[in-house]
């Protein structure tokens, strides 16, 4: 995990491909609802690496937001 002001990227990886799904739908929202809970605004969520490699979900979502 990368966090420096106003930008945070997360990795999930060595999962199992079945997760892309649940990750894709459900994993930017949740933390930009975290980051808002915390007072961050104007957050954007991208996801910036999908894909399976040797039978290992490498997923990044990379944010960015304007501190309180």
């Amino acid at each position: 995990m990368e966090n420096v002001p106003g930008k945070a990227v997360l990795r999930y990886v060595d999962g199992s491909p079945e997760l892309r799904i649940n990750l894709s739908n459900h994993f930017p929202t949740g933390m930009v609802f975290v980051l808002e809970l915390h007072g961050a605004k104007d957050v954007k969520a991208s996801i910036t690496r999908d894909e399976v490699v040797e039978g290992k979900l490498l997923f990044e979502i990379t944010l960015t937001y304007l501190e309180k």
